[in-house]
Parts: structure tokens; C-alpha cells; sequence
């Protein structure tokens, strides 16, 4: 059996952060390493004076997007 630091990682953790301008994604491990991120701006407009409107069509289709680049390569029972 390997040990500490030579011991690949059994699990990683996604972590979506959706903000007014962009929805970003981080992939890490068990022991908290960023592994990989991406980011996706988000459509947003103002249809009159200090009233903004976002798509929550656009918000899911960037998170999808974001989550999907994050976990290329990796095994979805590892995360």
C-alpha cells in the first residue's frame, strides 16, 4: 500500500459557484488540491433602468458546460 502523499486520490469533489456574471467550476481532491477549473459567463440584460434579467435556461446550459470540462478524464464513481 502507498502512503500520504504517494497514495492517488480516491474521490473528488465538484464545487459550482453561480454569480451574477459567470458560473465557474472547480474540481478537487480529498485533500483539497484544485485539480481543475472553468468558467462560462452568463447572458444578462437590463430591460429598463436598474432592472436586470437573466436566463435560468442559460444559467443550467453554463453549469452543465462548466461541470462537463471539469470532470473530462475523471471516473464519475471517483467524484
Amino acid at each position: 500500500m502507498m502512503s500520504g502523499r504517494d497514495q492517488e486520490p480516491s474521490r473528488y469533489y465538484v464545487g459550482i459557484d453561480v454569480g451574477t456574471g459567470s458560473v465557474r467550476a472547480a474540481l478537487v481532491d480529498q485533500r483539497g488540491l484544485l485539480l481543475a477549473f472553468a468558467e462560462q459567463p452568463i447572458k444578462k440584460w437590463e430591460p429598463q433602468f436598474n432592472h436586470h434579467e437573466q436566463s435560468s435556461e442559460d444559467i443550467w446550459a453554463a453549469c452543465c458546460l462548466v461541470t462537463k470540462e471539469v470532470v473530462q478524464g475523471i471516473d464519475a464513481h471517483r467524484i
